[in-house]
């Protein structure tokens, strides 16, 4: 994630910052599975999105 989409995502509200944490829960779910049947090209999507989501999770808890 970008630094730019990183202060967007501050502007939020915890509401918002709840919906897009719960999408990107499904898609790292969805990510390992893929990763598991070898249909996944490129290895490093499930690394990202976890990476992604404890961002997300760090600035909910400032949020609060």
């Amino acid at each position: 994630m970008k630094q730019k989409d990183l202060s967007e995502l501050k502007n939020k509200t915890l509401a918002e910052v709840d919906v897009m944490v719960a999408k990107i829960k499904v898609e790292v779910v969805k990510a390992k599975l893929d990763l598991e049947m070898h249909r996944a090209k490129n290895t490093n999507v499930v690394k990202n999105l976890r990476k992604n989501l404890a961002q997300m999770l760090s600035i909910r808890k400032d949020l609060k």
